[in-house]
């Protein structure tokens, strides 16, 4: 299989700092009675393209066209509301075309051969004045022709004086439901899967150190428990004793267990080295690890460049 994506273009429009420009004389008015400013909101737009290829598709039992087109678009909006107070905001869509399902029929070109996924998730940080806490919730949804989903989750921290040192526990729950979709010459044999609902629930612990002015390091340990309809409807199955494709049917929960360490080092103003590693085990017998190096190169202020 061949892959293409390009990198995410991010661009950083601060038209929340436009507005505090405007209102600098107030700021400075404010500041000489010791009141505080709050800080300018930010926005950030990211585009992406994904492209694939290859012969080994899911939807035709494992052999057959992957080819995939996918546009993504990004908004992510943070506002400060009051001194400790942060609204936060993240919406998107893809836009996608896929050869690979649009074999679930026979007709070339058929509804299934493209969709549409919207999403959003909307929540406040609040880091009350004179503790070193902070802690936060939100609430989120998406969704695309034959899946919806709803999330809500939070997170607490606590942090160290001197602010080099943090632990942060992180939880969220995804309740799911399919529009069950099957291959179209099973769709006689009528309910072929057990249920439509699909229920997760993650936790994770992050801790996070500043060991000295140019290395930062942090560790994060997740647990994913998913329950429900795990396998995707549309896919087909062939065993070697029968010629006929069956649907798709795994296990109904699974257990994920990661482990990550990342690594920041400053190099120089325009660069920070950034390594990961990560180690995965699962209750489906599945182990693996991965481990990267990003050298994102700085241009200025607002743009910064990926070599690989």
């Amino acid at each position: 299989m061949q892959l293409i994506k390009l990198p995410a273009l991010a661009l950083l429009l601060l038209g929340c700092a436009l507005l505090s420009h405007a209102q600098a004389p107030a700021l400075e008015k404010l500041d000489t009675n010791g009141i505080r400013p709050l800080e300018p909101g930010e926005v950030n737009i990211l585009f992406s393209y994904y492209e694939q290829d290859g012969d080994n598709s899911p939807v035709t039992g494992g052999i057959g066209t992957e080819q995939l087109t996918d546009f993504s678009s990004r908004f992510i909006v943070k506002v400060p509301i009051k001194k400790q107070l942060t609204f936060n905001g993240d919406i998107g869509f893809d836009s996608y075309s896929s050869a690979s399902t649009d074999n679930i029929d026979r007709y070339v070109s058929s509804a299934s051969s493209s969709d549409t996924r919207i999403y959003g998730t909307f929540g406040f940080d609040k880091t009350p004045e004179g503790k070193n806490t902070s802690y936060g919730l939100k609430v989120g949804g998406s969704r695309e022709y034959d899946y919806t989903s709803l999330s809500v989750g939070g997170h607490y921290a606590l942090i160290s004086k001197d602010g080099n040192r943090e632990l942060n526990l992180t939880g969220q729950a995804f309740f799911d439901a399919w529009q069950l979709i099957y291959p179209e010459e099973l769709r006689r044999e009528g309910v072929l899967v057990p249920t439509d609902q699909r229920r997760s629930h993650n936790l994770g612990l992050t801790y996070s150190q500043v060991i000295n002015r140019k290395l930062q390091a942090s560790l994060s340990l997740d647990g994913i428990y998913m329950t429900g309809l795990l396998s995707t409807p549309f896919h087909r199955v062939y065993f070697q004793e029968q010629a006929a494709a069956k649907v798709e049917k795994l296990p109904d929960n699974r257990l994920k267990l990661p482990v990550g360490l990342r690594l920041n080092y400053y190099v120089a103003d325009f660069l920070v080295a950034r390594l990961y590693y990560r180690y995965y085990w699962d209750s489906w017998g599945i182990q693996a690890q991965t481990a990267s190096l990003e050298l994102p190169i700085k241009i200025n202020r607002f743009f910064s460049v990926y070599p690989f």
